[in-house]
């Protein structure tokens, strides 16, 4: 797994964001903790959906207020969204305007059932994780334009293997990706 130099594997949402505080909580539902690195703001977040707290990452540039694209970025299978595909593409595109924003698939990253071969295993229970991630990606489009600065009519989606294969169905289901 790439990571950017200097930087560590974070854990949920009880980490220290800069200013010292726990992690904020947005409308009670999204937690949030804050990173500056040079022009690069670094935003974790975290939602519950269904029964599954969902992990995630957005980079914007540092000081955005006005509102601007998204584009989600989904790792590809083994992966999170630390990885290079998610972050350091992630970080470019944001120093051009964008927030870019990935999370962890199902199964994978910091989730709480962390086994990305399930899939290999078990390949009955693809459609079942396909709907999830559907779900999650429709609950993170609620949650995180009121907390970054996103023109929610202007989202992109970005899928790397298994990040194409589960955001298919997730970007039809949303009928908002243009």
């Amino acid at each position: 797994m790439h990571r950017s130099p200097g930087r560590r594997k974070r854990q949920g949402p009880e980490s220290k964001n800069f200013s010292g505080k726990s992690g904020v909580e947005m409308n009670g539902e999204l937690q949030i903790r804050e990173s500056l690195f040079g022009d690069i703001r670094e935003v974790n977040f975290w939602f519950r959906c269904g029964e599954e707290l969902v992990p995630g990452v957005a980079y914007l540039p540092a000081g955005a207020e006005e509102p601007m694209p998204l584009v989600l970025i989904q790792h590809p299978g083994m992966g999170s969204k630390e990885d290079y595909w998610v972050s350091e593409v992630g970080q470019r595109w944001a120093k051009r305007g964008w927030v870019c924003a990935g999370l962890d698939a199902p199964l994978h990253g910091e989730r709480q059932t962390h086994d990305p071969m399930a899939l290999f295993r078990q390949p009955e229970r693809y459609e079942a994780v396909r709907a999830q991630f559907a779900a999650e990606v429709a609950r993170m489009l609620e949650l995180l334009p009121g907390a970054l600065p996103i023109d929610t009519e202007r989202l992109g989606y970005v899928g790397y293997s298994l990040g194409s294969m589960i955001g298919l169905a997730a970007v039809a289901r949303s009928g908002r990706f243009r």
